[in-house]
């Protein structure tokens, strides 16, 4: 009795296998099916919370960091998304162990707007506000010394703190012309070292490109050096005198590089742009007057003292008796620690 009930047993025992076998391999079937269709996409969309909700619930730990080496990048990008939602893996390694990963693709961060992107780019974009800052501080060495062609090198540079570590690679990159001011980036970084040699250079290259004067204005807010200051007098001569201003912000930049030099020059066309006859059309006077309240309060001096009282009448109260300065100007950024 004891052997045919042990054969009865294995029997049963093999069935049960069988079925389950046969379950988890219709299981696995359903789940490539259904990341083939997610692989016919050839963009990430802006709202992709379905992809990353199905892939998250439906994938092993090992089945999803697998993925990250699929063929179809759209497949790698929402596997790291997904990653990103779960708990038992550790993203920070896959995100460093993929930061190679130059293919690529169209990310749709709006409806109507849309760039191409590496992936590794994309996955810095989409984790680096969750990191650490001793994550952060590992990411920009690995990042500045073996990956620099990403875009977000240039976000680093133009964010962080001066480290001669990385003064020779930054001085050789900022030789090289570049698009999408990623030059100017890199000499905002250069700037914040405010050596004597560098200046001439800084100076020729930043006086040349419009198209990048946000960053140009942060150059020399970083280093106001009165041989800088003519920059500042023909931006205001061929873009602000009697012209039109295209947005409310226009000069926010601008008069913080102004008051950081804190003389009577900086003085005279600070009190220019709270004039409303400065302007072609004045129609953003009361948020030009606001910008250079702010600016002389962060770069607060006796000289700015008369027009700082003048102003303080007349600018929206709020903003008057907001006098937390932490976050008006240098605010946080991704890259920024402590």
């Amino acid at each position: 009795m004891k052997f045919k009930h042990y054969i009865l047993f294995a029997a049963i025992a093999s069935v049960l296998l069988f079925l389950s076998t046969r379950k988890e391999s219709h299981a696995k079937t359903s789940l490539e099916a259904e990341i083939d269709i997610l692989g016919q996409l050839t963009e990430i969309p802006n709202d992709f919370e379905h992809e990353i909700s199905f892939l998250k619930d439906s994938c092993t730990k090992n089945e999803l960091i697998g993925l990250m080496d699929n063929d179809k990048p759209i497949i790698r990008a929402f596997s790291f998304l997904a990653i990103l939602e779960r708990k038992d893996i550790n993203w920070y390694h896959v995100l460093k162990t993929n930061l190679d990963d130059t293919t690529k693709i169209v990310h749709w961060y709006f409806d109507d707007a849309a760039n191409s992107v590496m992936l590794s780019d994309f996955y810095l974009n989409q984790s680096k506000n969750r990191l650490s800052d001793w994550q952060k501080n590992e990411l920009v060495k690995k990042i500045l010394s073996k990956h620099f062609y990403l875009q977000n090198a240039y976000w680093i540079l133009e964010e962080i703190e001066p480290n001669e570590d990385y003064y020779n690679l930054i001085k050789r990159a900022a030789l090289v012309r570049k698009d999408y001011c990623n030059q100017e980036r890199i000499i905002c970084a250069l700037a914040k070292f405010k050596k004597e040699s560098d200046l001439p250079f800084i100076k020729r290259i930043i006086r040349k490109n419009s198209s990048c004067d946000f960053l140009t204005f942060r150059i020399i807010e970083n280093w106001p050096d009165q041989r800088f200051f003519e920059i500042l007098e023909n931006h205001f001569k061929e873009n602000i005198d009697h012209k039109s201003q295209y947005s409310s912000d226009d000069i926010e930049d601008y008069s913080y590089a102004l008051a950081s030099f804190k003389n009577k020059q900086a003085l005279e066309i600070l009190e220019k742009l709270t004039l409303k006859e400065t302007y072609k059309d004045p129609y953003y006077k009361d948020a030009n007057r606001e910008f250079v309240f702010k600016a002389i309060r962060y770069y607060k001096c006796s000289l700015y003292m008369p027009l700082f009282n003048k102003l303080k009448k007349i600018v929206d109260p709020y903003i008057v008796n907001d006098n937390d300065l932490r976050f008006e100007h240098k605010e946080f950024t991704p890259w920024t620690t402590g």
